[in-house]
């Protein structure tokens, strides 16, 4: 072979080792799953407000999207905070500075056909058919596949808002955003704020204003039409706003908006109910109805009452990590999810100034080992999950969680600094008096726990709103519970329970109008604060009772016919009555309101001398409430 030839055949191999290394080369960056990015610049870009015309006091959304498309959702779960973490720094133009976590979010519109004629569907009680209502199938439709991260707060101040967006990788700092967003004034804002505690009493809710705020309103815990959904609320809160009821409360159950029932870390399968809650966040917000929002119902960890352990994804039959529901409150990895949850409502919901409180749970003591020992986990897990919120919430909207009974040595978890108030629930008002019953318990609950009250439950039959409304057709249980509820001492009127089989199809709403008109006439803040009764307020009939509140410039009272109750036809009238009163001299406004109107009846000058006064009450049939001011 001449050395051409070996020349030659040398040139070859190396051609071929040189084409095999290129190949191999390309074959290896093939099975990258993406280049990493520049991480000082490139994992999220975009910045982009979805609010048009930001304005003080309403809903301000921004958002970011990833700059290597799927970076995110391929390398990790965008739900777990520990893995990637994007939050805001807001910084007002009074130089306050808040922390609003971002969410994963895949953008949506919530539609109605109303041109839908199938079979309507019912989720519990009765299925609106009334076609004066709206009717149709609601439908979730995304707008794209894009899922990013979203971020939404409520300014309170005009001008400018520095933003610093944060985001870490497995908690390490490997980005920092920078930007603005301008605030203007907002000339329609009737603005309250995030509801708090009333600290002169620790008994009531006060506004960012200073006006007290009383809960008037009902359970609307899921929706009744599977059909339409979330418009089921655009009815309700429509009913209820126009007789000046205030508040709902509302479940995140497994048949509504609970969020980890197909997946306990990664909500992309529940997106479609994450949408349908920010709709009714924004229904409620239109129509002025607070909502206290039970993250839990207690069916899902309960393995005798409701009963959903089967089906939890928390199950270890299930792919989850517990043998039995009880461990939910005591397993480590269990809870440490639970919060990747939790951050996830905080971030989308936190932001409303229509959401009074959160609810941890839903009649916690009817899960596995309510009734056990177990009941300290169940308060040192309410303990932790409450501290979880305190730490993550910028806004500081109460807490509370709910147990079936209203006084009960189980109820550990409302002596807990953390638990805002307390949520008791009763249907043991069967051929009972509600005016007299209700306030006797109730005061035996504020006494034990020092803290505000709220009846979250009450009913004479736990069994069904069709035997409810055979036994109380006319409401007499509502309206007394309303207003027992409103005027002993407890933080608002007792809330209802039978909404789609009682309240709505009996067209009800009307016995919210008395007692919501009454409560806007209502100023609880003051030292000087005591409850009214038999002792402070003497009256001239024991045939009638009082409840309500004294001050010492001015008194809301409350009056009933003792034997009057929603059992017994008792047609009598209450005439002559009179209720002597101390008062500070001076002198005052006397009104009289009829119960179930809210309208007043009669009114006059009073003058007081001597520090009392003895009010002549008109004749009345069942109650009548008063103002002194």
């Amino acid at each position: 072979m001449s050395w051409v030839s070996k020349i030659k055949k040398m040139i070859l191999v190396i051609a071929v080792i040189l084409i095999t290394f290129i190949l191999v080369s390309c074959k290896k960056d093939d099975n990258k799953v993406n280049p990493t990015p520049n991480i000082e610049k490139d994992i999220l870009s975009g910045f982009t407000v979805i609010t048009k015309n930001p304005v003080v006091e309403d809903r301000v959304e921004f958002a970011l999207y990833e700059t290597v498309t799927n970076y995110i959702s391929s390398k990790y779960n965008p739900y777990d905070y520990n893995q990637i973490d994007v939050y805001a720094e807001i910084t007002d133009p009074l130089e306050k500075m808040i922390k609003v976590y971002g969410f994963w979010y895949r953008d949506y519109e919530v539609t109605i056909n109303e041109k839908y004629t199938g079979a309507i569907t019912g989720v519990s009680g009765t299925p609106s058919k009334d076609t004066s209502e709206i009717q149709g199938l609601e439908q979730v439709k995304w707008k794209n596949d894009d899922y990013h991260f979203r971020f939404r707060f409520t300014p309170t101040e005009v001008g400018t808002y520095k933003i610093a967006i944060k985001v870490l990788e497995e908690t390490k700092l490997v980005q920092t955003i920078n930007n603005e967003i301008k605030i203007e004034s907002n000339n329609q804002s009737n603005y309250r704020g995030i509801i708090k505690i009333n600290q002169s009493n620790k008994r009531h809710f006060i506004d960012v204003n200073g006006k007290t705020f009383i809960p008037n309103g009902i359970n609307l815990c899921w929706w009744t039409n599977s059909n339409r959904k979330t418009f089921d609320y655009d009815v309700w809160f429509d009913n209820l706003s126009k007789n000046n009821g205030n508040f709902a409360r509302i479940w995140m159950a497994t048949w509504g908006f609970c969020q980890h029932w197909t997946s306990i870390d990664n909500f992309n399968t529940s997106q479609n109910m994450a949408a349908r809650l920010d709709r009714l966040m924004d229904v409620a917000d239109n129509y002025g109805i607070y909502l206290q929002l039970c993250l839990i119902n207690h069916g899902q960890f309960s393995s005798n009452t409701n009963s959903e352990w089967s089906k939890n994804p928390y199950n270890k039959s299930n792919g989850g990590m517990l043998s039995s529901p009880n461990q939910f409150f005591s397993n480590e990895e269990a809870k440490s999810i639970y919060k990747m949850e939790l951050r996830y409502i905080i971030a989308r919901y936190g932001y409303s100034d229509k959401l009074l409180a959160w609810e941890l749970f839903n009649e916690v003591d009817w899960t596995d080992g309510g009734d056990s020992y177990n009941m300290i986990n169940i308060r040192n897990w309410h303990q932790e999950m409450a501290r979880f919120i305190k730490e993550n919430d910028c806004y500081n909207h109460l807490i509370t969680t709910s147990y079936k009974s209203i006084n009960s040595n189980k109820n550990l978890a409302f002596n807990l600094e953390e638990i805002d108030f307390a949520s008791v629930h009763s249907y043991d008002f069967g051929n009972k008096n509600i005016n007299t019953k209700l306030p006797a318990e109730l005061k035996a609950v504020i006494d034990k726990y020092n803290k505000p009250v709220h009846t979250g439950e009450i009913g004479i039959d736990w069994q069904s709103g069709y035997s409810s409304s055979n036994a109380d057709p006319n409401g007499i249980s509502i309206r007394q519970a309303l207003w027992a509820g409103m005027m002993c001492g407890s933080v608002g009127g007792a809330m209802q329970w039978w909404w789609d089989s009682w309240i709505h199809p009996n067209k009800l709403w009307y016995l919210f109008d008395g007692a919501g008109t009454y409560l806007l006439q209502m100023n609880l803040d003051g030292n000087d604060y005591e409850l009214l009764s038999t002792e402070n307020c003497l009256l001239s009939d024991s045939n009638a009772g009082v409840l309500g509140y004294k001050f010492t410039n001015r008194i809301y009272g409350y009056l009933y016919r003792s034997d009057w109750t929603y059992y017994t036809t008792n047609n009598t009238s209450v005439s002559s009555l009179t209720a002597k009163v101390n008062l500070q001299n001076g002198t005052y406004n006397l009104a009289f309101y009829n119960t179930i109107t809210g309208e007043i009846t009669s009114s006059s000058k009073i003058t007081v001398t001597n520090g009392s006064y003895t009010i002549n009450i008109p004749t009345f049939n069942e109650d009548i409430a008063f103002i002194i001011d």
